[in-house]
This record gives structure tokens, sequence and C-alpha cells, in this order.
């Protein structure tokens, strides 16, 4: 696998993106992929926080380790070092890509790059990255924008929204990890 930098994003970097990148991390290395740099970052986040004690929780019970995690703010300097980001919601990657010109094609919401992967299959593995990724973005007008797509912030909610959280990101990640980085 060619070297490639993935980057999760969410608000504070503190529940879902931490998450998700620990997941994809775990993922990757079941299935022996190498290459792959997984990062997370906060498009609010206040930098060198832990994650929140309740997702450090849910993640030891996944059998993930987020202790080392520290929270760090979304800059120019990861947008641009990032071949993939994925956010958890659409405001997120419209925020993003209206920051920062020309990611378009390699930016996007987690549900709607797992969307893109269900309804046609992986694509091709000895294709690089941004091939995959231009061809995913080609998709997209076919498929629309959707708020299913989005993946809710469970922090502040009832105990059972970081529940539904867990088992919706595991399911995203994994048919990302499938589908765009094998």
């Amino acid at each position: 696998m060619e070297q490639v930098s993935v980057t999760f994003v969410c608000d504070q970097n503190r529940a879902r993106s931490p998450l998700a990148a620990a997941m994809l991390t775990a993922e990757l290395a079941h299935r022996f992929a190498t290459g792959v740099e997984v990062g997370s970052a906060g498009l609010y986040a206040r930098p060198d926080l832990p994650v929140m004690p309740e997702v450090a929780e849910a993640a030891e019970l996944l059998g993930l380790d987020v202790s080392a995690h520290r929270s760090r703010p979304l800059d120019e300097r990861i947008t641009a070092g990032s071949d993939l980001i994925v956010t958890m919601t659409r405001v997120q990657a419209d925020l993003i890509g209206g920051r920062h010109a020309g990611i378009v094609t390699r930016l996007f919401v987690l549900g709607e790059l797992a969307g893109l992967i269900a309804t046609d299959g992986p694509l091709p593995s000895d294709l690089p990255l941004h091939v995959r990724l231009e061809t995913l973005h080609a998709r997209r007008p076919l498929r629309g924008t959707r708020s299913a797509d989005d993946v809710p912030d469970p922090i502040g909610h009832a105990p059972d929204a970081l529940a539904a959280t867990v088992t919706r990101l595991t399911e995203l990640v994994r048919t990302m990890a499938t589908g765009v980085m094998r």
C-alpha cells in the first residue's frame, strides 16, 4: 500500500474523531495493511485535552486504547498533509471546504464515504488513493446529500447516545477500511 495520511475531524476532537481514528488503526492492523497514518483533529478543539472519560471507557470495551490521545485543532498544516479528510457531519465538511480551497476530492463525510462504497462496492486496490477518491467524488451527485450521513455528537446526551455512536462508527469505519483503505 502507498503511504497515505487519513485525518478524522469532529468538533472538539475528544469523542468521535479520536474514536474513529483508533477504530481505523485497529482495522488496518487486523488486515495487516501498512503505510497508512491515521490521525484526528477538531474544528473547535482546545489543544492537548484527553478524550472524554466515557469515550475512553467505550474504547476500552472495544479493545482500543485512546489514553495517549490529545486533542488538536484542525489547521492548514494538517489539512495540507492529509490525503483523506473525513468529517462526522456535512456542516463540518462544508466549513472545512470553505476554509481550505482545492480539497473537495479528498474531503468526505464518513457516512457519505461509506454510502458511496456500499452502493458500488470496494474500489480497486491497485489504484492510487487519490484516484480512488476522485472516483468516489465523481459519484457524489448520483447519491446526493443526506443528513443521515452525519454521525451526531453523543456528548451531552443520554448515555445510550454514545453506544449508538460507537455502533455507527464501527460500521462506517469498517466499510471505509474495506472499500478505500485496502
